[in-house]
């Protein structure tokens, strides 16, 4: 489907808008899978653990999620004391005024639990929504090249930049 063809359908009024954005979403999937892209959580997580070594030596990744996002849910894993739990999802949205240019909508959550105590000791959040400059974003022919280079730029500046905002509001440098 071409990036005119999803542009006509939100001029056909909400419903029309409404598929239009179901089929942009499915895109971000498919480019997601045909361009091998790690899940936007891990990525995220990686980021983070890197950058609090130092705060946090005992830091260590997971081998797998919690089955849910729970305080309780995470205390029913093995991993004592501290859980850093991180969350990272992102959408592929087209730009209201250019129906041709496509930016990424990414939204993170982090958060350090301790298990023992079963609370919350530090939670952050980003949003991010790409340039308002639909000029300065791709066409859905570029994310969807073979390289999958566009793609893979939105994703890592994405990361990046939330990964920084995580990062400052986990110092008290942030917002909270």
């Amino acid at each position: 489907m071409s990036a005119a063809a999803i542009g006509v359908g939100s001029l056909f009024g909400p419903v029309g808008g409404a598929v239009a954005a179901a089929r942009a979403a499915t895109v971000g999937k498919e480019l997601m899978a045909r361009h091998n892209v790690e899940n936007l959580s891990v990525q995220l997580a990686d980021r983070l653990v890197d950058e609090l070594q130092g705060t946090l030596p005992n830091l260590k990744r997971a081998s797998q999620a919690p089955a849910g996002q729970e305080v309780d849910d995470l205390k029913r894993t093995s991993l004592r004391p501290l859980v850093l739990d991180v969350r990272g999802a992102g959408t592929i949205i087209y730009y209201a005024s250019n129906f041709a240019r496509y930016r990424l909508r990414y939204a993170g959550r982090a958060r350090l639990v301790d298990t023992e105590a079963g609370r919350v000791l530090w939670q952050g959040t980003c949003d991010f929504r790409g340039t308002d400059d639909p000029a300065q974003s791709p066409t859905l022919g570029e994310l969807e090249a073979a390289d999958g280079g566009a793609y893979r730029r939105l994703i890592t500046d994405a990361t990046a930049l939330c990964a920084t905002e995580l990062l400052k509001q986990f110092r008290g440098e942030g917002r909270v």
